[in-house]
C-alpha cells in the first residue's frame, strides 16, 4: 500500500497509545464516579448515627460535641 505519510507505523503506533490512554482515562472516571456514590451511600448520615458504647466498641472514640 502506497501511504501519503512518511512514517505510517509510527503514526499509527502513536495514535493507537493515545486512543489505549484515553479509554484508560475514561475508564478510571466512571470507576471513580461509581465509588464516590457507592461510599456517598454508605456514609451518608454517618456523622448523626448514635454512638457505640466502649463495652460494645472498645477503641470508639467518644462522640461528644468536642470531638467530631
Amino acid at each position: 500500500m502506497n501511504h501519503t505519510y512518511k512514517n505510517y507505523e509510527e503514526q499509527s503506533k502513536a495514535y493507537m497509545q493515545a486512543l489505549i490512554a484515553h479509554q484508560r482515562k475514561v475508564e478510571e472516571d466512571a470507576a471513580l464516579r461509581a465509588a464516590s456514590t457507592i461510599l456517598a451511600k454508605m456514609y451518608n448520615n454517618l456523622d448523626t448515627a448514635p454512638a457505640h458504647t466502649r463495652t460494645v466498641c472498645p477503641g470508639a472514640p467518644s462522640r461528644t460535641k468536642d470531638h467530631y
